[in-house]
């Protein structure tokens, strides 16, 4: 049972970077095609209360 779970874990945390490596991705292409183009677009992460 234990390996089971290990191993489904293991999966979920492959799946997880695999997305994360694509959203980011995704973040620098919008960032570079509005500089080419001059949007002035800018991303922040939001600010701490």
């Amino acid at each position: 049972m234990h390996i089971l779970i290990a191993v489904v874990r293991c999966d979920l945390m492959s799946k997880k970077r695999k997305d994360d490596d694509f959203g980011a991705k995704v973040i620098d292409q919008l960032t570079a095609e509005a500089q080419e183009s001059g949007t002035g677009y800018c991303w922040t992460t939001p600010s701490q209360p």
